[in-house]
């Protein structure tokens, strides 16, 4: 049984990813996005202090950027994946598959996660060389390991965003707050301790604060095995997300049906 899930998740994944293939210009953009919003914020700095301020800024918002790049990418995949379902009038079809809906929904999250990775993995790697040169090339590729880690939970925040679509049918009113929440608290542009209480805790109860917080100290050099032990509480959004995903399924969109919420 379990073989049969994996062998159909791996089939999602290689129709979703040729389609990744064929749209090279979303890609070249969420690879050039980052850079360009870096740089902007670079060069209104070196405006105001009135000499350019040291590299390090500049990557820490470079990594930041890239994370709320691959947040987006991510959130938004299962989002309009349904939303493309609905107007298509598919979704029924898919519930109605032998194939779970949660393998599907898996694998639209993995695609968007691959790409994520691969746009990290460019950016990333531009970032250190133009920052530290090469010395610091063995910790950048450390570091791509544990982003991988880091962004499994947000597979479980994608149910959520999944099931919440099919409810409310609109894509951007469920991934923009979400895109909106992570860029404001989590640290991705700015430090999260400039932040108020309310809001830090509301980053650091989230992966995508961690994610940033790992890969920048990792490749800085100054990263703590213990500070990993918050990794095991991060894997409860993934839990947590598939009881949320699996209620919704089986007392709305089961029961009701995708069209008749």
């Amino acid at each position: 049984m379990v073989r049969k899930e994996i062998n159909q998740l791996l089939a999602i994944l290689e129709v979703e990813l040729k389609n990744i293939l064929r749209e090279r210009g979303t890609v070249g953009f969420s690879i050039f996005f980052p850079i360009l919003i870096s740089l902007s914020t670079y060069s209104v700095g070196t405006g105001i202090l009135g000499k350019p301020p040291s590299l390090e800024l500049w990557f820490y918002q470079l990594i930041g950027f890239t994370i709320l790049m691959i947040t987006i990418v991510m959130s938004a995949s299962s989002a309009w994946y349904i939303r493309q379902g609905l107007l298509s009038r598919r979704l029924e079809y898919i519930f109605s598959a032998p194939v779970n809906p949660i393998i599907i929904i898996a694998s639209i999250s993995l695609t968007s996660g691959i790409l994520g990775f691969g746009i990290f993995l460019t950016v990333g790697l531009i970032g250190v060389i133009v920052t530290y040169g090469l010395s610091n090339l063995s910790n950048f590729f450390i570091s791509l390991l544990i982003l991988i880690i880091a962004l499994i939970p947000i597979l479980g925040i994608n149910l959520i965003i999944a099931a919440a679509t099919i409810i409310g049918k609109e894509p951007e009113a469920i991934s923009q707050p979400v895109s909106a929440i992570v860029s404001t608290t989590s640290g991705l542009a700015y430090p999260i301790t400039i932040l108020p209480f309310i809001l830090k805790i509301i980053g650091e109860s989230m992966p995508y604060y961690y994610a940033a917080y790992y890969v920048r100290s990792i490749i800085e050099g100054y990263f703590n095995i213990l500070s990993l032990g918050n990794l095991p509480f991060l894997f409860l959004y993934l839990i947590f997300g598939f009881v949320i995903y699996r209620y919704f399924e089986n007392n709305y969109i089961r029961k009701e049906g995708a069209y008749g919420i």
